[in-house]
């Protein structure tokens, strides 16, 4: 009876070894046969050309896919032109193109080849920039005054070791008066990981936007024997890059402003209540998701935004507030044609019983935060939020190849896309305080444009739109970016 019981204990025993291994055979013919159906192909080896002075690592840190990985062809097309775009989000090449060659049709593995034409790194340029925060605002509201220009010299090296280090150096004189050293280095680590930068920056202000009333800054004009402004700062930054996607970014600042008592007799909130000089610490802690095709016109992917900002860390009481700023961007790609855009940014304040000083208190208007058919006004306050909306059409995507025209050999074949968009914006600031004299705040904004958009040498983007806001009052506005900024 035993040994029956022992007998049939040993059949079982051998009946779920081999189900278990029927099942792993099952489990890696359907697999092998998902791949033969699906069409994959190895990556042999990774060759990079064109890059005379910039180092391989700084190219390979874009890419998502190494040599010996299996990509599959049902994607390749799109995987190599989303990695050709994360090359090109460097802005160290006007032009990449990647290839698959040497392919081996039994061992199913190829050679990927990256070739590209590098930027023109080094730009020892003068410089003439306006003093006001765009283009819009010196024509429409100061008739393109030529004494509201700045002019000076800048040196520029966006890759100064091949590292994709980038120096600055400027000074300028007229509107306002400015001297800046800012210095980056992406790779500080074995792993290329952890970069740091610093900066210092010295500015003065003859000219300055002292109070806004009717959304609108209001100036105190040109007085040539006194400075209004003095602004002292230096930045030191620590930057993590674990993959193409996250980066996280630490600062510590040190400032130190002063202005003239009339500005205080103008607007006793410029600073503190009736104070003509502040200095403060500041800590500032950044996280960037970024998994966008093309960062200066994405048209597929998806964006995350954190800042938290303390100003004031209890060194001096002159500054003592907390912000928390967040955004998303969503990009859904339709077809190679036709594409749409939803942004969502918004700020949260905490402060004292002092609440945020006139001078630190911007919100839409600044930085990039500009709403559709409020192009010529600014809206402070310490709390905001807006959604952005754009529905995008390619209407034009091609390469030429400007030969003997182009005396310089970066820019000899120049990328041109074209785009229409429809913009509809909605926005809210809440500003507690200095709001009887400025009607946009605290109630609901909304804006819709109509705009033609230009991407050049993959580094450039300029923009002409026409657009109108709540009041229904239209306009015709500029604008611009590249991948320098």
């Amino acid at each position: 009876m035993f040994k029956k019981n022992r007998i049939h204990w040993k059949i079982v025993n051998l009946s779920k070894t081999a189900a278990t291994v029927v099942l792993i055979i099952l489990i890696h013919l359907l697999f092998s046969f998902g791949l033969e159906a699906q069409g994959f192909l190895k990556v042999r080896q990774i060759v990079i050309e064109g890059n005379h002075y910039t180092r391989d690592h700084i190219i390979f840190k874009e890419l998502d896919f190494r040599s010996g990985d299996t990509l599959f062809l049902d994607k390749l097309y799109n995987r190599l032109d989303l990695n050709r775009k994360r090359v090109l989000n460097t802005g160290l090449f006007n032009h990449v193109e990647i290839n698959v060659t040497d392919w081996d049709v039994e061992k199913m593995e190829a050679t990927i080849v990256i070739k590209g034409i590098e930027n023109w790194f080094y730009y020892p340029v003068p410089i003439l920039e306006l003093g006001d925060r765009s283009v819009n605002e010196w024509i429409y509201q100061h008739g393109a005054a030529l004494n509201r220009l700045n002019i000076g010299i800048s040196f520029m090296h966006i890759n100064l070791t091949g590292n994709a280090d980038k120096l600055k150096l400027t000074f300028h004189r007229g509107f306002t008066q400015k001297y800046e050293l800012d210095y980056y280095f992406p790779y500080l680590d074995g792993k290329h990981t952890l970069g740091a930068f610093f900066n210092t920056l010295y500015v003065t202000h003859n000219n300055l936007e002292y109070i806004t009333r009717e959304n609108q800054l209001v100036f105190t004009g040109k007085d040539p024997g006194k400075t209004h402004l003095t602004r002292f700062r230096m930045r030191f930054g620590l930057q993590l890059r674990r993959n193409q996607k996250y980066k996280h970014t630490l600062l510590a600042e040190y400032h130190h402003k002063m202005i003239s008592d009339s500005i205080v007799g103008l607007n006793p909130r410029f600073f503190q209540l009736n104070e003509t000089k502040i200095r403060h610490f500041s800590l500032i802690y950044r996280m960037l998701y970024n998994n966008v095709d093309f960062n200066l016109y994405p048209t597929s992917g998806n964006k995350v935004f954190l800042e938290l900002k303390k100003e004031g860390i209890g060194v001096w009481e002159d500054l003592n507030y907390f912000q928390l700023t967040a955004g998303y961007e969503q990009h859904f790609k339709y077809n190679e044609n036709f594409s749409t855009q939803l942004k969502l940014k918004g700020r949260y304040s905490l402060y004292d019983e002092r609440g945020i000083p006139y001078h630190y208190g911007k919100a839409l208007g600044y930085f990039g935060d500009i709403i559709t058919g409020y192009h010529l006004y600014v809206i402070d306050g310490p709390h905001y939020g807006y959604l952005q909306t754009t529905q995008k059409w390619k209407l034009l995507n091609t390469n030429y190849d400007l030969g003997r025209n182009m005396p310089l050999k970066n820019f000899k074949v120049m990328a041109l896309q074209a785009y229409l968009g429809f913009h509809g914006d909605l926005a809210y600031v809440y500003q507690p305080w200095q709001t009887e004299h400025n009607p946009y705040n605290n109630r609901l904004l909304y804006g819709l444009g109509l705009s033609f958009d230009l991407i050049v040498f993959q580094n450039y983007f300029f923009s002409v739109e026409a657009n109108v806001n709540h009041l229904g009052q239209p306009g015709i506005f500029l604008g611009g970016s590249n991948t320098f900024m």
